[in-house]
């Protein structure tokens, strides 16, 4: 069986708002077993000596500092003190909902840990989650909505401040507004009908650019090929038609956007480390352990 599908997938139950789960420090977990899953994970330390892996690398992370986990990212709590540390989980549809986001998506998910030599970064984030849960303790009206709004000024002071320190592509200029407005709607354009058979030349038209300027600063802007984007949106509709048992992975296949279920097989495990029948398997045992 495939490493990936080895290391278990969680299930991330949001009980009381639409895809947003909090867990306070006294309920933290002292350790969690290597895991992922389709939701961010940001982690305040509330205590010093809190050790956590991410992709094979380990962080420890010292009172104040925050360590950002994205979708499908492989983690682990290697070791905690009680009442060590707070977790924010939103699913990943708040990211890829937005192209703003979709657009820096790939620089945004090489940030992971921001410690004391980053005082402000970890200054704004804790103060962004704590208004979190404090809003998710409540549970009163419009407190999804007033979430929502904090973890997306989190995501854009984010973009805004770091992703310089990660990114080939600088955020553009006053003199590049044009063309990062053009690539953002040709994302747009993606998202929205890559379940149809859609061509590069196509989206640069609708763009207004040539295949090949297109072809390029799109690589820029992105930090992935066309075809390499077009695959990411269309496995994140697959992903969703898994779900659904009654839905065979032939007709999830064709239903996504992908002319062939060989085709289709092959992107999948690329992007998510297992086959598609494997991450139903998985999905159903991890719904059934927990329903």
């Amino acid at each position: 069986m495939d490493e990936m599908v080895k290391r278990s997938r969680e299930k991330i139950p949001y009980r009381y708002l639409s895809g947003i789960s909090m867990t306070e420090a006294a309920a933290s977990p002292s350790s969690f077993p290597e895991h992922w899953h389709m939701s961010a994970e940001f982690i305040v330390a509330k205590t010093d000596d809190c050790l956590f892996r991410v992709s094979e690398k380990e962080y420890r992370l010292q009172k104040g500092d925050v360590l950002l986990i994205w979708p499908t990212q492989l983690h682990q709590t290697v070791r905690a003190p009680k009442n060590s540390h707070l977790i924010l989980q939103f699913s990943s549809e708040l990211l890829s909902s937005c192209d703003d986001f979709n657009i820096c998506y790939y620089d945004l998910q090489r940030l992971h840990l921001f410690d004391q030599s980053y005082a402000d970064v970890c200054a704004y984030i804790r103060k962004k989650i704590e208004e979190c849960l404090e809003l998710y303790l409540l549970q009163a009206p419009f407190s999804e909505t007033k979430i929502r709004l904090r973890i997306y000024e989190i995501l854009l002071y984010l973009c805004e401040t770091q992703l310089s320190a990660v990114s080939r592509q600088p955020l553009p200029t006053e003199k590049g507004y044009d063309t990062y407005i053009r690539i953002q709607n040709a994302c747009k354009y993606i998202r929205q009908n890559c379940r149809e058979d859609i061509s590069q030349t196509e989206v640069a038209e609708m763009a207004g650019f040539s295949q090949y300027y297109f072809s390029r600063v799109f690589k820029e802007y992105t930090q992935e090929s066309f075809s390499e984007y077009l695959s990411r949106q269309r496995i994140l509709n697959a992903i969703t038609l898994l779900h659904q048992d009654q839905i065979t992975i032939t007709d999830v296949s064709f239903l996504s956007g992908f002319q062939s279920i060989s085709n289709f097989n092959k992107v999948f495990r690329n992007l998510m480390h297992c086959s598609p029948m494997q991450y139903r398997k998985k999905h159903q045992e991890i719904g059934n352990q927990t329903g």
